[in-house]
């Protein structure tokens, strides 16, 4: 193909300014003469391609490529251009150059035409093909990726715009992209979230500070029907050259929380199994124990009787008699309103509590039925400890578990002793109370030393194996931590810590 060589020589300088302009490109870029001939260079353009004006003014630009293909192609791309056919492109793999090396080059080529009697120029300018394909590819993967994400992704500008949401966000919001995209973000929040959040983003773009960006949390959000919904939000930020891009990825935690209510519905149940399985091997110590102050109470209401009908002045004696007897029925009363407040049903409900009394309680309770193992109970209390906040009869439950498997461990004759004692703590991450129950029994088993805690594991014969693995479950429940150990002296040793309640600020 023939191409007219029209004015070549450019006018004394022209060709420097514009070699100096283009040094300031940082994509290569040529200047060729109408026959093709090199005329000028940027540095960018030498780098890659090692092109020389000065060693190649007798050849026309498409005669520096290698491959025949390239030359033909880089031939009918610049004679498309002068002819004005757009887009004049053709792509070149390098021979050479610092940067070149097989490197290919697009080149797109677009005609200068002069003022008055100014040359007719020929601009080529180069971009990497590779990296603009990969570009392209990057592009195309990530919108597929972001199309085909389980999660919702919602991308704002720097005053909150919404850019872009993708198939998940539309489900999760219930709104099209369309009616999303221009719209203030806050339209997915709920208040009093929504008023605020303006000024979130007016603060970060004056103070920089990050206070959420590149830390999840849990968000609550709202639906186009006006339903809320819980979300564990990450953000990400991109910085662009007018401004930046905040990207919002969002999780439903929906079923999440339902899993956990549901796990909690069963907990409690679970613990209830266990109380009413505490209470099953309690039952024959009950009517044992209650028989004692009914007999009491009988006994001495039969000798008040005589009394009244043998001397009726001797009033004094009387009245203690009947005192007595009133201690008894109280005493009664006491240990049927223990074991019905510890066999009730309810929700978990925590208050500041003495530590002390909780467990001088449960003690109390768990030795119901135990009068004839002959159990020494030694209670250590530290008085000074503050108060720690938890649920009762959860906490008066771990401690009876422990105190029923300590009593019913004992075997043969001999010493029955268990120790409780109370006491401040530091070890434990922080403030913290420590409760230790210790006893001088045969200790755990072999098979259960490494594990007590582990689910359906028991060596009663008629277990169930739970109290322990829901003594832990209420412990770790309450932020404190519970262990065993078989000490060096023998017997078995249960620890557990609380965290002391936080005080109030002032």
């Amino acid at each position: 193909m023939a191409v007219q060589a029209e004015s070549e020589t450019p006018p004394a300088g022209a060709l420097p300014l514009a070699r100096s302009l283009l040094h300031a490109i940082d994509a290569p870029v040529a200047i060729l003469a109408p026959d093709g001939r090199l005329l000028a260079a940027n540095r960018a353009c030498e780098k890659a391609t090692g092109w020389d004006a000065a060693a190649t003014a007798d050849r026309p630009v498409w005669a520096l490529f290698a491959e025949a293909g390239e030359r033909r192609a880089a031939r009918e791309a610049f004679a498309a251009a002068l002819g004005g056919t757009l887009p004049a492109t053709h792509t070149a793999r390098l021979p050479g150059g610092e940067a070149g090396g097989g490197r290919a080059i697009r080149w797109t080529y677009s005609v200068l035409d002069g003022a008055g009697d100014a040359p007719r120029w020929v601009i080529a300018t180069g971009t990497d093909a590779v990296g603009a394909d990969a570009a392209r590819e990057r592009e195309v993967r990530l919108r597929s990726i972001t199309r085909t994400a389980p999660d919702a992704i919602v991308i704002i500008d720097e005053h909150g715009i919404i850019d872009t949401v993708n198939p998940a966000a539309e489900r999760l919001f219930g709104y099209a992209g369309a009616e999303l995209v221009g719209r203030n973000v806050k339209i997915l929040m709920p208040s009093p979230h929504r008023e605020a959040h303006d000024a979130h983003l007016a603060r970060y773009r004056e103070t920089g500070e990050k206070r959420v960006i590149g830390i999840g949390r849990v968000v609550v959000g709202r639906r186009k029907d006006g339903t809320t919904f819980p979300a564990r939000l990450a953000i990400g930020e991109i910085e662009l050259g007018q401004g930046r891009l905040f990207t919002g990825f969002l999780h439903d935690m929906t079923e999440r929380e339902d899993i956990q209510r549901r796990a909690g519905i069963l907990r409690q149940e679970l613990m209830h199994a266990s109380r009413l399985s505490a209470m099953g091997e309690m039952a024959s110590g009950i009517a044992h124990e209650l028989n004692q102050p009914l007999t009491a109470i009988m006994n001495y209401t039969r000798a008040a009787r005589r009394r009244l009908d043998g001397a009726r002045s001797e009033t004094a004696p009387i009245i203690d008699l009947v005192d007595k007897a009133g201690g008894q029925a109280d005493r009664a009363a006491e240990i049927i309103k223990r074991l019905r407040t510890f066999i009730k049903r309810g929700d978990s409900e925590r208050r500041l509590e003495p530590i002390n009394a909780v467990v001088e309680e449960a003690a109390a309770l768990a030795l119901i039925g135990a009068s004839d193992r002959d159990i020494e109970l030694i209670f250590s209390p530290d008085d000074a400890l503050p108060p720690v906040l938890i649920d009762r009869i959860q906490i008066q439950q771990v401690v009876l578990n422990i105190l029923r498997n300590a009593i019913e461990a004992f075997e043969g004759p001999g010493e029955r002793t268990v120790r409780i004692e109370t006491a401040a703590s530091g070890a434990d991450g922080g403030r913290a109370v420590r409760v230790d129950i210790r006893d001088n029994g045969p200790g755990l088993a072999p098979g259960v030393v490494d594990d007590p805690f582990r689910p359906f594991q028991t060596t009663k014969e008629d277990g169930m194996g739970i109290g322990l693995a829901i003594s832990r479950t209420i412990i770790d429940a309450h932020g404190g931590r519970l262990w065993a150990e078989n000490p060096p002296g023998g017997g078995a040793a249960f620890h557990f810590s609380l965290p002391v309640a936080d005080e109030p600020d002032d």
